[in-house]
């Protein structure tokens, strides 16, 4: 399946260039609301980390105005399996965490080995991808997404983690990535028994995340597959520098021209 997101011509470079999607922090995207809001009084946004698409084919003028610097941008194309598998052996030790079997992720090495930081690798779908639900209260629809147990530890319904905005965002249509990220203390594996106890006390005490963003790697074979459709009324000095990137980054791909061109004029 193949989803949708808008954006400007710098960011389109940077995706290019560096073969990744970058995540923001919840509590750092335009809407405020959900970004704020607490679960068991833990404030879930600064550990979410999201990545926000459409799966409608067809083209929005609320999501070209607001995302595509009013006329300087373009609509990106990709299949939904956009990002590249690493493949670890059984018997792998990686940051203190031995592979049992085989094991296939999109934690590449070098995030396994992060010492200040944990990411959850939950990579299936209605966890890793979803498609937002949109409610009237958004802290009521996420109000037993974290539930206490009695010794001090959290239960985590992981899927209702990012799933819901409020309905006055509906326009949206968004499906979206996220992924669950956590500090952690870099003297403290993530195998040790301690670190789970750690955790607990990080989420009682609002320990924040101390990053702002997170870049997954992208698969070559689905980033040479991009379609990029460019902004309507586009000028052409903006094509020629979108049509600049695509030669110098990808195999054979040429970005056409929006169907809303000569239909609106995005100011």
């Amino acid at each position: 399946m193949r989803i949708y997101h808008y954006t400007n011509i710098e960011t389109l470079a940077l995706i290019l260039k560096n073969k990744t999607i970058r995540f923001n922090r919840l509590d750092q995207v335009d809407d405020l609301e959900e970004g704020q809001t607490e679960c068991s009084g833990i404030k879930v946004g600064q550990y979410l980390f999201v990545s926000c698409w459409t799966e409608d084919p067809e083209e929005s003028i609320p999501l070209w105005r607001m995302y595509t610097d009013k006329g300087v941008g373009v609509r990106i194309g990709l299949e939904k399996e956009m990002f590249k598998t690493y493949t670890y052996n059984d018997g792998d030790v990686i940051n203190g965490v031995t592979m049992e079997g085989k094991v296939k992720t999109l934690l590449s090495p070098d995030m396994l080995a992060m010492s200040n930081l944990f990411i959850t690798p939950c990579f299936n779908d209605g966890v890793f991808y979803r498609s937002v639900r949109y409610v009237p209260n958004v802290a009521e629809a996420m109000k037993n997404a974290i539930t206490r147990n009695s010794n001090g530890s959290f239960n985590f319904e992981l899927s209702k983690f990012g799933a819901f905005k409020n309905l006055r965002w509906s326009f949206q249509n968004e499906s979206r990535f996220v992924l669950n990220i956590y500090p952690k203390p870099s003297n403290i594996s993530v195998g040790d028994e301690i670190f789970a106890t750690w955790l607990c006390s990080a989420f009682n005490q609002g320990i924040p995340n101390t990053i702002r963003y997170y870049d997954l790697d992208l698969d070559i074979a689905a980033l040479n597959s991009i379609d990029i459709t460019l902004c309507p009324n586009m000028s052409e000095g903006n094509k020629v520098l979108v049509e600049s990137l695509c030669k110098t980054y990808l195999y054979n791909v040429a970005p056409k021209e929006s169907a809303l061109t000569n239909v609106v004029n995005l100011k």
